[in-house]
């Protein structure tokens, strides 16, 4: 095998990795706006939410379950906390690749004087405007979303039986509102240095 051989498997190999962590941020940012939903849902009817997830619970294992709502809220924020992470890793892994693919696509289109521009220059051709919107969607637009309704929640949600619970809720509301501040000044200032 020689080297732009090689470097054509890394290519592909690249471009793979990353159409994969496109979908697997699709798929998280789904899961987000389900666990911002039921959250949402929560404040506002948590009696009828929290049976209806008792329900489920006990039609699935056919136990009996006690779960408080403060229980099941906390839960729902860890696991929003896990999903945000996890979701704003994909997205800084996917604007970091495609720069790195561009080089790539570069250097081969030398190697072998002919032009490789599939994720570079041509796909960046006649760009569709949807394209832009969803692409602003989830680098800026939905960050803001987020706090914001991270911080309705946090405001009109009335359901603590316990002050203990709610400083645990404040304390990852908090975490997720920095992470998102924190993602969306990253993002701002990488698309300035591209």
């Amino acid at each position: 095998m020689n080297n732009t051989e090689i470097l054509y498997d890394h290519y592909k190999e690249t471009v793979d990795i990353t159409k994969n962590m496109e979908n697997k941020r699709n798929k998280a940012f789904v899961i987000i706006i389900i666990h911002i939903s039921v959250l949402l849902l929560m404040s506002y009817r948590p009696e009828s939410l929290c049976n209806t997830i008792k329900d489920y619970l006990m039609g699935q294992w056919e136990i009996g379950f006690y779960f408080s709502m403060n229980i099941i809220q906390t839960i729902i924020m860890l696991s929003l906390l896990y999903c945000v992470v996890r979701y704003y890793q994909f997205n800084i892994h996917i604007e970091k690749a495609y720069p790195y693919i561009h080089k790539l696509e570069e250097r081969l289109s030398k190697l072998i004087n002919e032009k490789i521009e599939r994720e570079s220059n041509n796909y960046l051709k006649q760009y569709p405007k949807t394209q832009d919107l969803v692409y602003y969607t989830y680098k800026y637009i939905f960050p803001f979303l987020f706090i914001f309704a991270l911080i309705y929640r946090f405001i009109f949600n009335n359901t603590w039986d316990n002050p203990m619970v709610k400083i645990a809720e404040l304390f990852i509301t908090t975490i997720l509102i920095v992470i998102n501040v924190v993602y969306t000044i990253d993002m701002y200032n990488q698309g300035k240095n591209n």
